[in-house]
């Protein structure tokens, strides 16, 4: 992670490209946050995770043979709580099992400049038979 001044430079996840209504900018492949929520990696927001809930496989998406991996966008408040998913690739039946997990999560709050600040954390499941 690069810091200069308030912004934030990180590589985009395709799939992030749809926060791009909640302030962030799309550079010549970089993510630019700026008054916005920090973009947290998946291996920085696993690492301050305090509280996890893995996702339980549907069982309809078991009996429909349904597998595959989900990625998801978890806004965290200054608090460390999940406020809000949003599922950005993967089978519905897999991403609300996810989404309904992941909003038990419980972060060490993230810091910018040493004060508490709201973040979207990229996080991906894996869902094999």
């Amino acid at each position: 992670m690069t810091f200069r001044n308030s912004v934030i430079a990180l590589p985009v996840h395709r799939g992030l490209r749809r926060l791009a209504g909640l302030g962030i900018l799309l550079l010549t492949g970089t993510l630019a946050v700026i008054g916005a929520d920090l973009a947290v990696s998946e291996a920085v927001g696993r690492k301050a995770a305090l509280t996890k809930i893995e996702p339980e496989y549907p069982a309809m998406a078991r009996q429909m043979k349904i597998s595959g991996q989900v990625k998801l966008a978890a806004s965290v408040d200054t608090e460390g709580n999940v406020t809000k998913t949003e599922v950005l690739d993967g089978h519905a039946l897999l991403g609300s099992a996810c989404s309904s997990a992941v909003k038990k999560w419980k972060f060490k709050p993230f810091s910018d400049g040493g004060k508490a600040s709201p973040a979207v954390v990229s996080l991906s499941f894996a869902f094999r038979m």
